[in-house]
């Protein structure tokens, strides 16, 4: 009974507050429209989820029983909320028009749906689809995904399948690479209980779960020694979503031998040649993210006004303070190439002018590696990043740079700066 209540109580506790949490996100028919309860509901949740990370991280080995329990939870909680209607983002129906476009034989670098070419392709769900008016530029690989998902015919929510398996994966991953670390493998509970994944992957079904599996495979082969297979997976990584190309000197400076990073450009050059041409016109688009559209932004404010106001000047000063991060993390050599990646992941999100409440999890694989106080509390306070949906369920006008952002912002960086502060003071004693 002592060993219950030290250890597997706490634990059953919060999975099933977290379960009863997610159970109520989906008896909402509309969670987007009823944002103010979807927001409280996974605020809520989240305070558990770091009841269960304290209870983890407490336990210095992890018995059998401890990982039934979390893998148990993991499952539940993603059954949840996979049949569940995607009303908290456009993106699953995008996808789903990007892989009908190519079945028509076209890519979707050069086509955009409200073009009167492609008037063929609406249906009911054209309403949903995001960006009628512009070219997206996701990664090849992904765009190769949506292909194999559209070629099916499948219905909506069958177009979460690729994201829910890769975050399947992930988690499997991940817990390899725990192993690897030597750490207890009960710290999986920081992926993959976290109500800000289950939602996003499971529940909206994004693609950014592609990107984290191959980054966690890149991590864990350059762990195992296998560098030659983590460039291929760091590069796989960067033909989902582009900006983990900017890894590549932190691979480059902690690699012992040069010659294995040949597998970066032999990963590339089949995608290269089948879309390099429209990805280079797409280019502006692609770096977007880091400019030139405004979206729950932090430090972005301050480099848009140190340049006057010129949005394509601020992304190419982000641009360029993000290589910069990038080389002083691979010049660093004292810290390890996990703890480098998580500080770049950080710095990123806080130079760019576009960060969505899904862009947080890309830290969490790394946070189950090196425990982050400011880490998981951004991924409990993401959910307020959904309050931009209030304002457009009522004026119909996106706005992504409201205050709400700042209860994020502010006690992350309240908390970041208090740990620095701490382990300086821990030094000079």
């Amino acid at each position: 009974m002592k060993f219950i209540g030290s250890r597997l109580l706490p634990l059953i506790v919060a999975g099933l507050a977290i379960q009863l949490s997610l159970s109520l996100l989906v008896r909402q028919e509309n969670t987007a429209a009823a944002a103010e309860k979807t927001i409280l509901v996974l605020l809520v949740s989240s305070i558990f989820y770091l009841i269960a990370c304290r209870a983890v991280l407490a336990n210095h080995s992890t018995d059998r029983a401890t990982l039934v329990i979390a893998a148990l939870f993991a499952v539940s909680f993603r059954l949840t909320l996979a049949p569940a209607e995607p009303s908290l983002s456009d993106d699953l129906y995008r996808y789903r028009w990007e892989g009908r476009v190519q079945l028509a034989g076209a890519l979707p670098y050069s086509a955009q749906p409200d073009e009167p070419r492609w008037q063929s392709l609406r249906d009911a769900t054209y309403p949903r689809i995001s960006g009628k008016d512009i070219r997206f530029g996701y990664g090849p690989l992904w765009v190769l995904m949506e292909r194999a998902v559209a070629s099916t015919g499948a219905g909506i929510l069958w177009w979460k399948f690729p994201a829910a398996l890769c975050d399947l994966l992930s988690v499997a991953a991940l817990a390899w690479l725990l192993t690897l670390h030597g750490l207890p493998a009960g710290r999986i509970v920081i992926y993959a209980w976290c109500p800000l994944v289950i939602v996003e992957f499971w529940h909206s079904g994004h693609n950014d779960s592609a990107l984290l599996l191959f980054l966690i495979l890149a991590l864990a082969f350059a762990k195992r020694g296998w560098w030659a297979a983590g460039y291929a997976a760091l590069t796989l990584a960067a033909m989902v979503k582009f900006w983990p190309a900017l890894l590549l000197p932190l691979w480059w400076s902690r690699s012992p031998n040069w010659k294995s990073a040949v597998a970066v450009p032999v990963t590339a050059f089949p995608f290269a040649l089948w879309v390099w041409t429209p990805l280079r016109e797409r280019a502006d688009f692609i770096t977007g993210f880091l400019g030139g559209w405004r979206n729950n932004d932090s430090l972005f404010g301050l480099i848009l006004w140190a340049s006057a106001g010129d949005a394509r000047r601020a992304k190419f000063v982000s641009l360029a303070l993000l290589a910069i991060t990038s080389i002083v993390l691979a010049v660093w050599r004292r810290w390890p190439l996990e703890r480098a990646t998580l500080a770049f992941v950080a710095c990123m999100l806080l130079f760019s002018a576009n960060v969505h409440p899904w862009y947080i999890t890309w830290m969490l694989p790394m946070a189950a590696l090196l425990p982050s106080l400011p880490v998981l509390l951004a991924a409990c306070l993401a959910p307020i990043l959904y309050a931009v949906l209030i304002d457009y369920r009522t004026l119909g006008v996106w706005n992504g740079s409201t205050p709400w952002r700042w209860w994020l912002y502010l006690p992350v960086l309240g908390c970041t700066f208090g740990e620095l502060i701490r382990r300086f003071r821990r030094r000079m004693i």
